[in-house]
């Protein structure tokens, strides 16, 4: 009796989880596809204007490298990224221009910055936060941009139907590593513009020790079709609220960096006193903005 029993559990177990699925084989047993995954890290989308508000007059952008979906490309630029509890150096510029400043972050990095970052596709801002872009020439108080990216399947027409997939549906991504995981709720994207690749970011594949060399495969059955992605939420135009100034109480007030963005996207100049303490890198970004 007990052999029988563990031989049910062992098979029931088997269906959930697809471990009678040969990902790397890139069989169809049980709805099981193979797919190509890459792993998506933290970077910002540009539009001309921020561009040049960064960079400088009549600057653009320096493709440094080709990425696996066609016409998009790797920047030689790199910027700055300032929250209220933090900052990020050398955050990666991915081209061409967009409409719309998008910056995509994993929720850790977002609680790092202590920005809010809502789970999206690309495109969608609705509800997005807000985050202080610095670059060699400027700053970008970039509401509205910060994004959680969905995790996403790219794939052509020919794809989808090798597949059996739609565009808006939904699927399933099984990480096939030595800590496999299994996802949910992953879109499909379909367009001729497309190459077929599964994007995740470093939090998902962090959770199954992925390193962009094990074998993937999304599932789809018993799952369902979604309305295609949203149209994009108009962006607002920067702006910033004037940050408070120190007050002059007899205390030691040290003026940070991330305070010193906010107050100058404010139109504040750099406050002086005898009990005021002013961190280089904060008047790096004072000195940066008369000059300019």
């Amino acid at each position: 009796m007990n052999e029988i029993r563990e031989q049910d559990i062992r098979a029931l177990v088997e269906r959930i989880v697809g471990l009678g699925v040969d990902a790397a084989a890139g069989c169809e047993k049980n709805g099981w596809m193979e797919v190509p995954t890459e792993i998506s890290a933290r970077h910002v989308h540009l539009t001309e204007q921020a561009v040049e508000t960064l960079f400088g007059p009549d600057a653009a952008l320096h493709p440094k490298r080709d990425l696996s979906q066609p016409g998009q490309f790797l920047c030689e630029e790199r910027v700055r990224l300032i929250g209220p509890k933090g900052v990020m150096e050398n955050i990666a510029v991915l081209g061409p221009v967009r409409s719309a400043v998008q910056v995509e972050l994993s929720l850790t990095d977002a609680r790092t910055l202590g920005v809010k970052a809502p789970i999206r596709q690309s495109g969608d801002l609705s509800g997005a936060g807000d985050v202080y872009i610095v670059g060699p020439c400027g700053m970008l108080n970039a509401t509205g941009s910060v994004i959680a990216a969905k995790a996403h399947v790219h794939m052509t027409p020919e794809n989808a139907k090798q597949y059996g997939v739609q565009d808006g549906q939904t699927v399933q991504l099984r990480l096939q590593t030595d800590r496999p995981i299994t996802l949910g709720d992953v879109v499909v994207r379909v367009s001729e513009k497309f190459a077929l690749a599964a994007h995740i970011d470093f939090d998902e594949a962090n959770a199954a020790h992925f390193t962009g060399k094990e074998p993937c495969a999304i599932c789809c059955a018993g799952v369902s079709a979604q309305p295609a992605t949203p149209a994009p939420v108009k962006q607002e135009k920067p702006s910033c609220q004037t940050p408070a100034v120190p007050a002059a109480n007899g205390k030691k007030q040290l003026i940070t960096e991330v305070e010193a963005v906010r107050m100058v996207a404010a139109g504040l100049s750099m406050p002086e006193g005898p009990n005021i303490i002013v961190t280089p890198l904060a008047k790096d970004a004072f000195l940066h903005a008369k000059a300019k």
